[in-house]
């Protein structure tokens, strides 16, 4: 059963879910809380919570991810699903270059962006530039993570790398593998920097002894990872239209099923939510977990 609500005049429609994720096993459960449609949203690819604001921030494409053709925004999304801003960040703006936006991080007060070739800059607060970190011989680039040093890891789909840039803009390659196959979801844990395939459904781990395989999913084309509260993971999959919770011993179960082109989710910490980008349906969903102990 789902039930719609205009929130402003040819803005946005919020859509409130009452049925719940299809979880199987033990582990959370999710039940979705809202859904936001028809609110100018084109082609979103990143959803990211930023508990300085208490916003979320969704990377909106508008076309295809590989097209250079300075037709992108950022926007700004209120924790009940209103559109604050919806062009916070615009390419069509004075000093703004943005093509097809997708992985986002917020270190310090840099909102990082990944973006076919380079790496945008911008405030965290005013969401002015800082300017960009062009990556020699990338193809393109997809998703970010701070590297807990100041600057962010960076996976590049086009190619069998991730890299790591520094704040002051030095880049490193950390891994050239053909194994990664379209490498696309990174974080960083305690254990080592996990990486996701999106042309396979492996996710790895590099450590100071190299990349080992570390989980194998039910289904390729892995999108984004978040690491929740009880230090588990929760993965999005296109080709399984899931998202999937993956436990500390890399066992993986259904939360969520029916999800087209779930694409680079967020986690807001303060809500247990789930922010979930529908690349091809130009919305954003939000999925509560409850803790069935």
């Amino acid at each position: 059963m789902t039930v719609s609500r205009l929130l402003a005049p040819g803005l946005a429609v919020l859509v409130l879910g009452l049925a719940s994720g299809c979880a199987q096993g033990g582990g959370p459960t999710a039940r979705e809380v809202w859904r936001l449609a028809g609110a100018g949203l084109a082609t979103p690819e990143s959803v990211l919570w930023d508990p300085e604001s208490d916003v979320y921030l969704v990377s909106n494409i508008v076309g295809s991810p590989s097209a250079e053709d300075g037709e992108a925004f950022i926007a700004r999304v209120s924790p009940e699903g209103r559109v604050i801003e919806l062009k916070w960040i615009d390419s069509h703006r004075d000093g703004i270059e943005l093509d097809a936006p997708k992985g986002m991080a917020l270190v310090g007060q840099t909102l990082w962006v990944a973006d076919i070739h380079n790496l945008r800059r911008f405030d965290r607060g005013s969401g002015e530039s800082r300017g960009s970190i062009p990556i020699e011989g990338s193809a393109f680039l997809n998703d970010l993570c701070p590297d807990g040093e100041g600057g962010v890891y960076v996976s590049d789909s086009g190619t069998h790398r991730v890299h790591r840039v520094s704040a002051n803009g030095a880049v490193t390659l950390v891994v050239d593998d053909e194994r990664l196959a379209q490498p696309n979801g990174l974080l960083l844990t305690a254990e080592g920097l996990l990486v996701l395939s999106f042309g396979g459904r492996e996710v790895f781990r590099i450590t100071d002894g190299g990349l080992q395989p570390w989980a194998r999913l039910p289904a390729a084309g892995l999108d984004g990872v978040v690491s929740i509260d009880d230090g588990t993971l929760i993965i999005s999959s296109w080709k399984g239209r899931a998202l999937y919770h993956l436990d500390t011993e890399a066992h993986s179960r259904t939360l969520v099923d029916g999800l087209v082109a779930p694409a680079d989710i967020g986690w807001d910490g303060s809500r247990r939510r789930l922010l979930v980008p529908l690349f091809k349906d130009d919305a954003v969903a939000v999925w509560e977990l409850a803790d069935p102990r």
